[in-house]
């Protein structure tokens, strides 16, 4: 969201616009004024490129529709969501989180192209049945040709993203059902992504033949959308071996749980022999019981010269600064937590309210070090 235009939020949600959409935009655009030109030979340049513009406003605003069903079922069901963003391949809902039951997933993932199909289907009965008995004359004929474009364009968009590959909504989509009938979601989501970097081979492919045999370079246009999905597709995939590498491992196992006394000097904790190494978070406790975290990077702030006689009490940060997660918990979990632009370097650990260890991402992938050499 950082690297967008924020247009402030809806119901609640933060939406904005990558500055690559403009490029889309404009493409939108000009692809509707030549199929404006050709229905309506009549109209004059401006009129054709107001309506155009508008026309490619309308299409945003059913994608921005069909992100807000994605992003409004997600806080149905309790997953965070961080804000939508339109961008040149179309808009993205950043949801912090998977979801943890197939329902959940299946619902969030259907009801995007739920809406497309709707907006599609009112679009195309105001062109076939509100134009025709409402309307007559130069009205008429605008209202039904732009209705028939958002009509079919989204009817299109619909079934586009219920095809079975992930990352597009029909790939979530067949990993719930298959999750749901397993009750493997590492199976069910292998089988998505596979299913998702065939299509997008198979895309690939499809546009190059296409424009082979009809030399329009606009036929080439779908390889942009089928890189999009291959290389989403593939990161996913990456991620999924990640979260399988921790799929036996707790939040409490994965977690740092070196402690030191607050009377310790920083220079102590991190310049003695046997300090923390690659581990470069420490709790800092009094009496025995962790009260502060000292984070590596936070000490910047301190002369490197006055390590040896600042103490880790007066440089560690309060325990309330930093989110906690239940000890027992899967570790693979606290991943879409490292995975937010804003989130914190540091989870605490905790185990009935006590806190056991400190949790970063360095901790998660030192825990993930060995299995990767293992090939697990």
């Amino acid at each position: 969201m950082r690297s967008s235009i924020s247009l402030g939020r809806v119901f609640g949600i933060p939406v904005g616009v990558s500055y690559t959409w403009f490029i889309i935009f404009l493409f939108v655009s000009y692809v509707v004024f030549g199929q404006l030109s050709l229905q309506l030979p009549r109209w004059n340049f401006v009129t054709l490129v107001g309506m155009s513009a508008v026309t490619g406003l309308l299409f945003f605003g059913s994608v921005l529709a069909h992100e807000l069903a994605h992003s409004l079922m997600a806080t149905r069901h309790s997953l965070p969501v961080r804000g939508i963003t339109l961008f040149l391949l179309g808009g993205v809902s950043h949801i912090s989180r998977e979801a943890r039951r197939p329902w959940s997933e299946f619902i969030i993932a259907f009801v995007g192209p739920l809406i497309s199909l709707i907006i599609g289907c009112v679009m195309l009965a105001i062109a076939f049945v509100v134009a025709p008995i409402f309307f007559t004359g130069p009205i008429r004929e605008g209202i039904t040709v732009t209705a028939l474009l958002l009509g079919w364009t989204n009817v299109a968009l619909g079934v586009f993203n219920l095809l079975p590959g992930f990352p597009l909504d029909g790939g979530r989509v067949l990993r719930a059902g298959i999750w749901g009938l397993t009750g493997n979601y590492w199976l069910a989501t292998t089988v998505a992504i596979v299913c998702g970097q065939v299509f997008a081979a198979l895309l690939t492919v499809g546009s190059i033949v296409l424009f082979l045999r009809t030399g329009s370079i606009i036929n080439l246009w779908p390889i942009l959308v089928s890189a999009f999905i291959f290389m989403a597709a593939s990161s996913a995939r990456a991620a999924v071996r990640d979260r399988r590498r921790l799929a036996n491992v707790t939040v409490g196992e994965a977690a740092t749980q070196d402690v030191v006394p607050g009377e310790a000097t920083v220079d102590d904790v991190f310049s003695r022999p046997g300090a923390p190494g690659e581990r470069t978070v420490v709790l800092v406790s009094s009496f025995g019981v962790p009260v502060g975290v000292l984070h590596l990077r936070a000490l910047r702030r301190i002369p490197r010269n006055a390590w040896h006689i600042v103490t880790a009490r007066q440089a560690m940060l309060p325990m309330d600064l930093f989110p906690t997660l239940d000890a027992g918990q899967p570790a693979f979990e606290a991943l879409d937590l490292f995975e937010e632009d804003d989130a914190p370097p540091v989870v605490l650990a905790t185990q009935d309210g006590d806190v056991v260890g400190a949790l970063t991402r360095a901790s998660l992938y030192l825990t993930m070090r060995p299995r990767q050499a293992l090939n697990r």
